[in-house]
């Protein structure tokens, strides 16, 4: 643990029967700052850490829209038009000035530094003579047309975890904060005048933020037609009236709804019941329920939700690969919780706000711990610490790769048959990377013959899935082929997984028994595998030798991946299922030194 371990990690940890420990080396899991990318090397293989190098790309104001805005000239404003409009001072000014020069005459901006957090240094402004000189900035559009409760503005605190990059694996978990700003602009004096004492008023003060069904109810009981009529079109007002006048920009208590700085206001209202809408802080799943209650398809608004940010990790996804392969010693060294802040407009339309990769953990309130604990809790079994053998603790942090683990280096002191094996997999995931675009036809096939890195990958994903707790994970699913032309570069483990879900998401079962089976036969380790499974070229592309070299493999290679084509007279295709005829060694998935080997699936996982 660090200095700036959140009370609710500690406390899980501790509950969990795991140690808190200080020292520098000597640990299984670190929640604490995010490090320059260098500094990755000196992560353990053993050991894990709560950020990706890289991640930055979407954590800094700047950096995130600097990405999306490259996504968006190249793959259009309809899919990725959920960011506003933004200038990053003091290069885009030109830029800037054109833009609000070009705007209405009662535009509005916000100003934001680009790497701060806590409401710290945001203003709203309509004057250029407002903005600040001499400093990093990030101007946006002001969205003054947000959906409102009870006349009061508010956002969402999504809680993204990501497990891994390659492949991707992002989870969304199911409750997250709905934050209000604590005040209802200029609202209830405004508005209409309400005696003191009257029904109307009695009725309309029922709930805090806004009219739920109890107030309703009351009023067409107690209210007649006309009166009625007009406390309705009274709380109509309320939201029309959201930020109309120019002198109320100044007030952040009306504009901003980080809670760090609305709990500064005297008229801030707390909420302890997670299902309940009062208050200036609600559970998500509550937020959910009163929209429903209005008539609201809340679930399309989720669905949304999630295509934005699967966009969004994926606009940051070349760079924080390309790191993780240079600085990481291997992919489970890294994992992320991200905090996406996300507001409805007028329409209900979501939009990205910014991210935070280390969102606050404090825990204020009940609501804030049952919410967080929770989340928190998943997280950690999500995450699946594996105890070490002794030999990896033993072992000093200087040695071992700098790099992610290559199997290239073991292959030399393995037999020829695993050497040919190595060839075989890299074969097969050049093959499946030369389709450009992503074509489910052509993709479809890479589930005929699973090589055993592709059958540890797939446990790893199940394993992970099957620890899950609240959180949704909303890559890879079923319907993932949609993403895929939005990376940089195809990347083959998110095609396999993928074509898996595709395959398997209406039967896990079946899945997971073809799984079983060749972890059984010790398919997953290579050493239960022999030339006769082995993944090889359809004869037609070998043909194509040109296609192959040019993804990075010499004539040897080719030479020596030609022993492994099917003969004229067999069959090329091969089923998925191990035959009961194929003589692999039984071999258990346990592995020495008390560590258990990871591509094995569990019976029963460690739960924290």
């Amino acid at each position: 643990m660090s200095t700036i371990t959140p009370n609710i990690v500690k406390q899980t940890i501790s509950r969990s029967h795991f140690r808190v420990s200080k020292k520098s080396n000597d640990w299984l899991g670190c929640w604490g700052h995010h490090m320059k990318s260098p500094s990755f090397r000196a992560i353990r293989e053993h050991q894990k850490l709560n950020h990706f190098p890289g991640s930055f790309q979407i954590g800094r104001k700047d950096r995130l829209w600097r990405n999306l805005l490259k996504m968006q000239n190249r793959y259009g404003k309809k899919e990725f038009n959920f960011f506003p409009q933004s200038f990053i001072l003091p290069q885009d000014i030109k830029l800037l000035r054109k833009a609000w020069e070009e705007g209405a005459s009662r535009q509005k901006w916000i100003v934001k530094p680009p790497a701060s957090a806590r409401g710290i240094g945001i203003q709203v402004i309509h004057k250029w003579s407002q903005l600040p000189k001499r400093r990093p900035l990030l101007v946006q559009r002001y969205l003054h047309k947000p959906y409102l409760i009870g006349g009061s503005k508010f956002d969402l605190r999504i809680y993204v975890y990501v497990t891994c990059y390659d492949p991707l694996r992002v989870y969304l978990f199911k409750d997250g904060l709905v934050r209000f700003a604590s005040c209802n602009h200029a609202a209830r004096g405004d508005c209409m005048p309400l005696p003191q004492g009257s029904v109307l008023h009695a009725c309309f003060m029922l709930c805090p933020i806004s009219p739920g069904p109890t107030a309703i109810e009351i009023m067409e009981e107690h209210l007649a037609p006309s009166t009625l009529g007009k406390a309705a079109r009274l709380m109509g007002d309320q939201e029309e009236r959201y930020s109309s006048s120019m002198k109320s920009l100044s007030n952040k208590f009306m504009h901003l709804t980080n809670y760090s700085v609305n709990k500064k206001n005297t008229e801030y209202k707390s909420n302890s019941d997670e299902t309940a809408c009062q208050g200036h802080k609600w559970a998500l799943k509550a937020l959910w329920t009163y929209l429903t209650q209005k008539g609201i398809n809340s679930e399309a608004i989720w669905e949304k939700i999630k295509d934005i940010v699967i966009k969004t990790i994926i606009a940051s996804e070349p760079y924080v690969n390309s790191l993780v392969k240079m600085y990481v010693r291997r992919p489970y060294c890294c994992h992320e919780l991200f905090g996406f802040d996300i507001m409805l407009d007028e329409n209900l339309k979501p939009w990205i706000l910014e991210v935070n990769i280390s969102p606050s953990l404090h825990s204020n309130s009940p609501l804030d711990v049952s919410i967080k604990g929770q989340m928190i809790r998943d997280l950690l079994n999500l995450a699946g610490f594996v105890l070490p053998s002794v030999g990896d603790i033993a072992s000093r942090p200087g040695t071992g790769s700098s790099s992610t683990t290559s199997l290239g280096s073991a292959v030399k002191e393995k037999p020829k048959s695993a050497s040919e094996l190595f060839t075989a997999e890299k074969m097969k995931r050049a093959y499946y990377l030369t389709q450009k675009v992503p074509d489910q036809d052509f993709y479809s096939s890479v589930l005929d013959i699973l090589t055993p890195d592709d059958v540890r990958i797939l446990v790893e994903t199940e394993d992970e899935y099957s620890r899950r707790g609240q959180f949704e994970r909303v890559f890879p699913t079923h319907i993932s082929m949609r993403y895929l032309h939005f990376f940089e570069q195809p990347r083959y483990f998110n095609i396999l997984a993928t074509q898996w879900e595709l395959k398997y998401y209406l039967n896990k079962h079946k899945g997971l028994e073809v799984l079983r089976n060749w972890c059984v036969k010790g398919y997953h380790t290579g050493t239960g595998t022999d030339l006769a499974q082995m993944w090889s070229l359809p004869k037609s592309f070998f043909l194509q030798k040109s296609n192959v070299q040019s993804n990075g493999f010499s004539k040897l290679e080719l030479g020596r991946l030609g022993k492994l084509l099917p003969s004229r007279d067999e069959d090329p295709t091969r089923s998925l299922e191990p035959s009961p005829a194929q003589s692999l060694p039984l071999n258990k998935c346990t592995g020495g030194a008390g560590q258990k080997p990871a591509g094995c699936l569990s019976d029963a996982t460690l739960v924290m």
